[in-house]
């Protein structure tokens, strides 16, 4: 392995993880409510969903998709705006959840109803259903070409996404047991205000990227 694919594998593995544990995406922003809702096993299901879907967007950015879709403005502001629309709805869904942490212990799990309880397709339908990290991983590529001065080769571009995948793994449980032992610690109010808060922010992200649109 050379020393670019072994920059590479690091780069990837760390954007990845830091992707999983930055509230900055409707999937991780889902795994705090799960887990702060008592199903930490079905945050951590929901989150690994999202993995064959952001490899997909990470390998389809790496092999330079998106300047084909360069040509097509109408398809990328298509994306543009199914993006918004799943920030603002998470975003408000959060607002209007009244979601408080369920007793803390093994039996946690327990207490969430099973048709309340979310999985691996969830995960990966909500993580498909936000291409805009296709043009994220577009543009990490596009730096690192253009500052870094990277020539990837072709394993470059297969060990990209794949680290990019174990960085995201990594983050969400690593995420998932941080919040589980925090959840006993925190009461009710503390719990709704967190979740409300990251509503807000996610409403907040939606606002930047119709901006984004608009002035294109």
């Amino acid at each position: 392995m050379s020393g670019s694919t072994i920059a590479v594998v690091a780069v990837g593995s760390v954007l990845g993880f830091l992707s999983a544990v930055l509230p900055m995406g409707p999937v991780t922003v889902l795994v705090v409510h799960r887990t702060l809702a008592g199903d930490p096993s079905g945050a951590l299901r929901f989150g690994l969903g999202r993995v064959p879907a952001e490899t997909i967007y990470c390998a389809l950015a790496t092999f330079g998709t998106v300047a084909l879709l360069e040509r097509f403005p109408v398809v990328r502001t298509g994306i543009e705006v199914l993006a918004i629309a799943m920030f603002l709805a998470v975003g408000a869904w959060l607002l209007m959840a009244r979601t408080g942490p369920a007793a803390a212990g093994a039996d946690a799990a327990e207490s969430v109803p099973r048709r309340n309880r979310w999985g691996f397709t969830a995960g990966f339908i909500v993580g498909a259903l936000n291409p805009q990290y296709l043009f994220s991983w577009s543009a990490i590529v596009a730096i690192g070409v253009s500052v870094g001065g990277l020539q990837p080769s072709l394993l470059d571009r297969v060990a990209f996404p794949l680290a990019a995948a174990l960085g995201v793994m990594l983050g969400y449980v690593l995420l998932v047991r941080f919040l589980q032992r925090r959840r006993g610690q925190m009461e009710g109010p503390a719990v709704r205000r967190v979740l409300r808060a990251l509503g807000v922010l996610l409403i907040a992200l939606a606002a930047w990227h119709v901006v984004q649109v608009v002035s294109q």
